[in-house]
């Protein structure tokens, strides 16, 4: 059997074909497209059995490719968006990937395969007009409009601070002024990115980008403090959790500014002799790469970037599986770029420090990725419980004495996830 992968995200296409080549090591991934018109040209060349297709992709979506595949191939299609899957099923489609992967769901789509791949390939139309009709992500705001004097302002959302509801319309807060725009809050909720601006009472909505840090005073009450504003705003706690969700921040207690999470350090191996060896301008290109890698890998598994540390990252995740995907999928990435990288992953409690984090778990974290080798993601054995049952598996690599640690930690490197 052979296949064709087309996904114009490099780092979820060597996850896919990684996980496909442990999980089915019979498939021949004959070629791989990073749009439409080079998967087109791939089925031409090869004439695959199988078509991995991304639905959004450059040039030529998924859908218009699968449009021209179709009856030729059988394809699964790879996406964000769930809401057709099963009218997928139903009407004939091998399988309906999403977005990030997990091997067990890609495990399930090749038990799939290996079932259809016995017949014909199914003639698609009715699930592509439905596809073309449901999946297309909806446009939010990129920017907004409001009267200076006898001009028109164009004030982008990346601007913008947050909204107040001003009378019938709002205010909008940039970092050093204010101005009103006719728009309703109402009107703005349905119009701008849930994941990028998130309420914070009835009337007000905050660009989770500005946001440096949340914490509750001696009363329970909820405050978020501002990175590029002087206000701190109060928020209505039945907004706490949705703000909660949107930043990754839980809010502070007023005796611990504590929060649960899993904490990811990266470091691109032997950096000062490779950027010895490219020069001060190429070593800045390929550091300028790493980090549009790490953000956007970061960014798929649901992670939160705390900041980078020049060839390297620090992230947090809600999850310990997630984290370790993650640091595989940037490794995986680098390596197209003669790069290595190492990475640690500890789960703990952090502290919270204005947009920054500490605490002991932080430091773990830290002395752990420090002792990954070359393309290795080591993990504590608190991490290596919390995965059980994820599929990822592990060689045990002792227990290690840390520095400033009090006790020996027990690490893992990741074999398989």
């Amino acid at each position: 059997m052979k296949a064709v992968i087309a996904e114009d995200e490099p780092v979820l296409r060597s996850e896919l074909r990684n996980t496909l080549a442990q999980l089915w090591p019979e498939l021949d991934i004959c070629a791989e497209a990073e749009n439409g018109i080079e998967a087109l040209r791939a089925l031409e060349v090869h004439a695959p059995d199988i078509l991995f297709l991304d639905i959004q992709m450059p040039g030529m979506s998924g859908l218009e490719v699968a449009q021209q595949v179709n009856g030729r191939a059988h394809i699964a299609f790879v996406t964000a968006y769930d809401k057709y899957a099963l009218s997928a099923f139903e009407q004939g489609a091998v399988d309906y990937v999403m977005k990030p992967f997990s091997p067990a769901r890609i495990a399930t789509t090749v038990a799939r395969l290996k079932q259809r791949v016995k017949n014909a390939p199914a003639n698609l139309d009715g699930i592509l007009k439905s596809l073309a009709q449901g999946t297309a992500p909806k446009e939010y705001l990129r920017w907004i409009t409001a009267s200076k004097g006898s001009e028109v302002q164009l004030i982008t959302i990346d601007e913008i601070v947050y909204f107040r509801r001003d009378g019938s319309g709002a205010t909008v807060f940039m970092a050093t002024y204010a101005t009103s725009i006719s728009n309703s809050i109402a009107e703005l909720s349905g119009s701008l990115d849930p994941a990028l601006f998130v309420p914070v009472d009835s009337s007000t909505l905050v660009n989770v980008n500005a946001i440096d840090s949340i914490s509750r005073d001696g009363e329970g009450r909820l405050h978020m403090r501002l990175k590029q504003r002087p206000e701190a705003l109060e928020v209505d706690a039945i907004y706490a959790s949705l703000v909660a969700e949107a930043t990754g921040m839980a809010a502070d207690t007023p005796d611990d500014h504590r929060m649960l999470a899993t904490v990811l350090f990266t470091d691109i191996v032997d950096s000062t002799a490779k950027a010895s060896d490219l020069g001060d301008r190429a070593w800045r290109e390929v550091l300028h790469e790493h980090d549009r890698i790490c953000r956007r890998a970061i960014e798929l598994f649901h992670g939160r970037l705390i900041k980078s540390t020049g060839d390297g990252v620090l992230a947090t995740f809600d999850g310990p599986a997630r984290a370790i995907r993650c640091a595989r999928a940037i490794g995986e990435s680098l390596r197209a770029l003669d790069l290595a990288l190492r990475a640690g992953v500890h789960t703990g409690e952090c502290e919270l420090r204005k947009g920054d984090i500490g605490g002991i778990a932080v430091h773990i974290g830290a002395r752990v990725m420090a002792m990954a080798g070359p393309g290795e993601v080591l993990v504590t054995g608190t991490v290596r419980d919390l995965v059980g049952g994820s599929g990822i598996t592990f060689e045990d690599r002792g227990t290690q004495a840390l520095k400033g640690i009090a006790s020996a930690v027990p690490t893992f490197a990741v074999v398989t996830a």
